[in-house]
């Protein structure tokens, strides 16, 4: 079993490191906000802005965080169909194929984050297109909110509008305090470093509705569970969206390896996006024929039954954790300190999921660094908050999860 010293991390602790950082990305932050500001303005010079009934609902986020906020947008979509408006979702549209199937009656409007922030072109299209709806409200549903992506697109749309009060650290304050303006119809503000199901359950108690008191079963179609206890399969996930919060490949094999062992009766997938499959090979290799590769091979409808059905979830602080927590799903999520607490791991109460993930973490005093961080990481390597979770750590939660799950089939 591996084990890290963290001896060399205290070593290499440099508080001016994560300082400068701070100080260039919000001084980065605000040549962006002047740059977009000035194109985003002449680009909506010549389109009117006319209300008219509809409302519009913007989650431009990845599929982590459309999954935990999946249950909260669909009751505020529910309650503003009600009004006989027509209602407009804009999502990214690395989520479209669930969003059909969760918000039929919503109409989508579909953008691509990075060429948002990297192709003007596309960017001025976007815009108008957004301002040619002519709603009569928006309903700002991420937080914390970005001013290049999130505040655009509620200034595109041209209409009174609700947010969040919540920014992220590296945002100027002129940039705060400009778009702020925008969210006339109200800002929900909350304290402290919560979990995001918190401000999302806020809006909606502004808004009047109902709460959402835990997500059930996720998805509209729940995928059956499997019957045998001789024959099933888990599920192993090697990936994350920053390569950063990605546990190191031959940790994740080593794990693998004694569950394997442990339960021969067990087969394994290794699932994740597309852009994993290289990662993918090198764990697939490095287990010697022992799993099943579908890295980039499914659909996410087909993605979500897979975890559906699977016994188990092994993976990183990513998306799949979310997916297999909606579907009452036990995994078991090797998390870092940059977020700790905003995704992973859920509150205890229960009211996020009934089928929480196991988060394996290892505290150090520079956790809620919103991955600003302190210390040396070489490009591609982990942060030493993620490097420093050990193996042994990770199959003792894996034993636990796997032995509950023993006892209920019993």
């Amino acid at each position: 079993m591996h084990h890290t010293d963290g001896s060399a991390l205290a070593a290499s602790h440099d508080n001016w490191r994560q300082i400068v950082d701070l100080r260039w990305r919000k001084f980065k932050r605000l040549a962006e906000f002047l740059a977009f500001s000035v194109l985003d303005l002449l680009t909506l010079a010549n389109v009117a802005v006319r209300t008219e009934t509809g409302c519009a609902i913007v989650h431009v986020e990845l599929l982590g965080d459309y999954v935990l906020w999946r249950p909260y947008g669909i009751a505020l979509a529910a309650h503003l169909g009600t009004t006989g408006r027509r209602v407009h979702l804009v999502l990214d549209e690395l989520v479209a194929e669930l969003a059909r199937t969760d918000f039929p009656d919503c109409e989508l409007l579909l953008v691509s984050r990075p060429r948002l922030t990297h192709d003007p072109a596309y960017r001025a299209r976007t815009l108008r297109s957004l301002r040619r709806l002519h709603v009569q409200e928006t309903y700002l549903a991420s937080c914390p909110r970005d001013g290049i992506v999130h505040d655009a697109i509620v200034a595109a749309l041209g209409a009174p509008a609700w947010g969040f009060e919540s920014t992220f650290r590296d945002r100027p304050w002129l940039d705060v305090a400009w778009n702020r303006r925008l969210y006339s119809l109200g800002v929900v503000a909350h304290q402290g470093w919560t979990h995001k199901n918190v401000p999302h359950r806020l809006l909606l108690h502004r808004l009047g509705i109902s709460a959402v008191s835990h997500q059930t079963a996720g998805f509209p179609s729940r995928p059956p569970q499997p019957r045998s206890t001789q024959s099933t399969y888990w599920i192993l996930a090697v990936g994350s969206s920053n390569a950063g919060r990605r546990w190191p490949v031959h940790r994740f094999v080593e794990v693998a390896n004694w569950l394997l062992a442990e339960r021969p009766h067990w087969s394994c997938l290794l699932v994740g996006s597309a852009v994993e499959q290289e990662l993918a090979e090198v764990a697939a290799r490095q287990l010697r024929g022992k799993v099943t590769n579908l890295v980039g091979k499914t659909s996410l409808t087909e993605l979500q039954e897979l975890v559906g059905g699977a016994v188990v979830l092994l993976g990183n602080d990513s998306a799949l954790g979310h997916i297999a927590a909606s579907l009452g799903i036990p995994s078991v999520v090797v998390v870092g300190g940059g977020h700790h607490g905003r995704c992973y791991p859920y509150p205890s109460d229960g009211s996020v999921a009934t089928c929480a993930p196991t988060v394996v973490a290892k505290p150090m005093d520079c956790f809620h660094c919103d991955w600003i961080c302190r210390y040396r990481v070489a490009p591609g390597a982990p942060f030493p908050c993620v490097e420093h979770v050990d193996v042994a750590s990770v199959c003792t939660a894996l034993a636990a999860v796997v032995g509950q799950i023993e006892d209920k089939r019993r």
